[in-house]
């Protein structure tokens, strides 16, 4: 016999049209996973549990009815279907053993519905679907005589789709660059896909890290002056960036292009480094490169990077120069900002963290991704002059902590940490994740796990 799955009820008699005439379903019997019945009364239903143990209970009415047409037995009227059904579907077989089956659908019509299937075809099974196709209404077929047997229950509906979770965003990892020939630059390589790449450093060296599959963040840092960035040649200065740039590399091995280090600094600008004149020059270049790179490049041309951050990172650095009044919008040219995420020794638990209110802060005031270019944490001793010292134990938990906490926020596009090699000598600066020995400090796993994300 054919089985109704989740359906409206099916039913066959013996006679010109084998359609039951039963109307109610009111007690089942659950037995072994099957719903077995449905029986027209609790005593009929409690004689065939009790010799098998199965379980009594009472259900409603299925929810779709059909019966022999009063008039005329060769046809068969459907007189109830459940809510939501949009299409009937009429089995036909020969007999009651079952398929072979021919199958016909009909929309849904005013009730009783009635249908008439052909003479070699009397024995007539239904079930109703919805707007979807899925089916409707009862767990049980009938046979001959109006005998019901069991079938099967339909596994339990599916639970509603849900839209899976968003993917976490990418974030590209890796480490401010250092020149240690082939071995050191596998292993920047295996720290991360990019590095911060200082002009100032060696063809050698570039070449080297390029062939260790590394792509580049490239920044050119000056030149420094103490007249700040209203001292150098803007004009002069994207010729000469922009040739360096054609001449090493293009946006697929170089696709950041970081508009000078730390701008704001007084250590490498001068005391007035954080003027709005020098902001006001800053905004000019940033533009200026936007442009010469765009004309170059078009729309592959690299991402162009804006500093952001601040020289006592509470001043007004990022303010100034995207709010230009001299040379507006220079926001509008910049495609990620960049933030160097360190505090100093007043403030050791927002340096711990990695100064995350810094970045927080400025791309809440901006919209932009943020580049973080250099963050790290010294062990050892300090050659900074007010730089937390940490031990390498708490140096590789920052390194964690930072990475996963930057790559959740949705919006921090780039993590460089400062740096791969501990370098200098009385003191050394501990800030690397290999020590000047070339061993490797705990933050090297650390940065590595992180890579790999």
């Amino acid at each position: 016999m054919w089985m109704i799955r989740p359906a409206v009820i099916a039913m066959t008699i013996t006679g010109a049209l084998m359609l039951a005439a039963t109307a109610r379903a009111d007690w089942i019997v659950t037995y072994q996973g099957q719903s077995l019945g449905p029986f027209q009364s609790q005593q009929d239903a409690s004689t065939y549990a009790q010799p098998v143990g199965g379980t009594v209970q009472q259900i409603v009415a299925p929810s779709a009815l059909a019966k022999l047409d009063p008039n005329d037995n060769s046809k068969a009227d459907v007189i109830s279907l459940p809510p939501g059904t949009a299409t009937v579907n009429f089995a036909r077989m020969a007999s009651t053993s079952g398929c072979p089956c021919t199958y016909q659908s009909v929309p849904a019509g005013s009730l009783p519905m009635q249908y008439t299937p052909p003479a070699d075809q009397p024995v007539v099974d239904v079930e109703a679907l919805n707007s979807s196709g899925q089916q409707l209404g009862t767990w049980f077929s009938a046979t001959a005589g109006g005998k019901l047997i069991a079938t099967t229950p339909p596994a339990p509906a599916p639970a509603p789709a849900t839209d899976p979770p968003p993917p976490t965003p990418s974030m590209a990892v890796g480490v401010n660059a250092g020149c240690y020939g082939t071995t050191g630059a596998t292993e920047q390589r295996q720290l991360g896909s990019v590095v911060r790449f200082n002009t100032g450093l060696s063809d050698t060296c570039f070449t080297t890290l390029k062939n260790a599959g590394l792509k580049f963040d490239v920044n050119v840092t000056g030149p420094y002056t103490s007249s700040g960035v209203s001292g150098l040649n803007r004009s002069s200065w994207v010729s000469s960036a922009t040739s360096w740039y054609q001449a090493h590399c293009g946006p697929a091995l170089c696709p950041y292009f970081e508009v000078l280090n730390e701008p704001y600094g007084t250590w490498f600008w001068g005391s007035s480094a954080d003027s709005q004149a020098n902001a006001d020059a800053y905004a000019d270049l940033v533009k200026r490169t936007y442009s010469a790179f765009h004309t170059i490049y078009g729309s592959s041309a690299p991402l162009i990077l804006a500093d952001c951050s601040n020289q006592s990172w509470t001043n007004n650095w990022c303010s100034e120069w995207t709010g230009s009044s001299a040379y507006p919008n220079a926001l509008g040219s910049t495609d990620a900002v960049v933030v160097h995420a360190y505090d100093g020794e007043a403030h050791k638990t927002a340096a711990t963290a990695g100064n995350r209110n810094l970045v927080s802060g400025v791309h809440a005031q901006t919209g932009k991704p943020v580049a973080v270019t250099e963050v790290g944490w010294e062990t050892g001793s300090d050659c900074d002059s007010g730089s937390t010292l940490y031990t390498e134990q708490e140096q590789a938990d920052n390194v964690t902590s930072f990475s996963d906490w930057a790559r959740g926020t949705g919006y921090v596009s780039m993590a460089t940490f400062f740096t791969y090699h501990d370098f200098g000598s009385s003191p050394v600066c501990g800030y690397g994740v290999v020590r000047s020995n070339g061993t490797h400090k705990l933050a090297y796993a650390a940065l590595q796990a992180e890579a790999s994300h």
